[in-house]
């Protein structure tokens, strides 16, 4: 199947979904990772809806492995180190921006990517510089920065923020201990946030999750308990304080003048656990993804931002989450609007087709984009597999 008919009613549903804004929480948040909160059987008692965009194959045009998956506006992204592949949101195939290499126009790698928030641009992160292509991949300008860029987040009225990803006797450069930054389109530093008295590290990469409404982003620090919200423009502030208890980030050492070095730091701070390890957030709810060191289990943590009542998804089987119907559930990629958004081969969607029911296939049947999966072929490019949190 090189070209797939487009699913009309899933992109109006979709940008209607982006266009609501979300509830918020208010208050500190109180989470014990060790409590389970009315664990489901399986996924149908938390699952409202499924939704599934088969991403069209032109000739030639594969998405690569391991690709980094953004939903903005009306387009799907994927990319890795190397390309950019753009979509629209029925699934049909728009744009590649393939330019790896050397040039004045061309990047050495893509660390991270994005869509400008206010603008249909993408600006790619690339060593020390900041590359900016238009989206339908004609190139505009390169901007170079003053430190390493592993990740970024368009805020909006050319404003961006960082930040610097470090590991135990890596290279350092001018980011010095400040573990965010704020800087303008000329590649200029306009803020410096969370400085500390020796470089904290963070070999797990802190990534910035977009809000529902795609203006802003967010973003969760080591040694922090809360998110932060970044944008429209150049703003910081808490959007969610969480108290973990016992889990919360210990930090003792961050300021302690009895301590030497940043060797020493990193000793005594090498076992702590971190609880809110990730975060996702759609209009209705905010997943976070926990440890338990009592169960020795990995869980996710669903808040209904309406009512603020919680609810334990347990991880049973890695990496799925639960079961809707047959139709097997796996940690989210990504959010956009109402639904987490996980990315799929076109092989493993065409074995769980295959693993269903007939009750099951007709029950599911029902969810857009399902009836076009027995077409698939393990040549295609990957589904996009939407799902929507109930209310609770």
């Amino acid at each position: 199947m090189k070209t797939l008919p487009l699913t009309w009613f899933l992109f109006i549903l979709l940008v209607s979904c982006q266009s609501k804004q979300p509830e918020s929480l208010s208050g500190v948040i109180k989470i014990n990772p060790d409590e389970f909160i009315n664990p489901p059987k399986d996924a149908t008692e938390w699952i409202e809806n499924l939704q599934f965009i088969p991403l069209e194959t032109p000739e030639g045009q594969y998405v690569p492995d391991d690709v980094n998956t953004k939903i903005r506006k009306n387009f799907i992204l994927l990319g890795n180190d190397k390309k950019l592949m753009i979509f629209d949101l029925s699934g049909k195939f728009l744009k590649q921006i393939d330019a790896k290499g050397a040039g004045p126009q061309e990047y050495r790698v893509i660390a991270d990517y994005d869509l400008l928030p206010d603008k249909d641009e993408v600006v790619i992160c690339e060593e020390k510089k900041m590359a900016f292509y238009h989206i339908d991949g004609t190139f505009i300008e390169k901007v170079p920065i003053p430190f390493r860029c592993m990740n970024i987040a368009p805020l909006g009225k050319d404003y961006f923020g960082f930040a610097p990803v470090r590991v135990p006797n890596g290279r350092t450069d001018s980011s010095g201990n400040f573990q965010l930054f704020i800087i303008d389109r000329k590649g200029i530093i306009k803020e410096r946030k969370f400085g500390y008295q020796y470089p904290v590290y963070n070999t797990s990469q802190p990534s910035f999750v977009r809000t529902p409404g795609d203006q802003s982003s967010m973003i969760s620090l080591p040694f922090d308990d809360d998110i932060y919200i970044l944008g429209p423009g150049p703003l910081i502030k808490i959007k969610y304080q969480f108290d973990f208890g016992d889990y919360n980030a210990d930090t003792t050492y961050l300021n302690n003048p009895d301590i030497q070095n940043d060797f020493e730091f990193l000793q005594r701070n090498q076992i702590r656990v971190f609880p809110l390890e990730g975060f996702a957030e759609t209009n209705n709810t905010l997943m976070i993804r926990c440890n338990s060191d009592k169960h020795q289990k990995m869980a996710f943590r669903l808040i209904n931002l309406k009512s603020g009542n919680h609810r334990t998804v347990v991880m049973e089987d890695r990496p799925k989450i639960g079961i809707f119907y047959g139709w097997p559930i796996y940690g989210y990629r990504t959010a956009f609007g109402d639904y987490f958004v996980v990315l799929q081969s076109a092989m493993d969607v065409m074995e769980n087709y295959k693993s269903l029911t007939l009750d099951e296939k007709k029950i599911l049947s029902e969810f857009p984009g399902f009836k076009s999966l027995n077409t698939l072929t393990e040549d295609d490019n990957p589904v996009l597999i939407l799902y929507k949190v109930k209310d609770f």
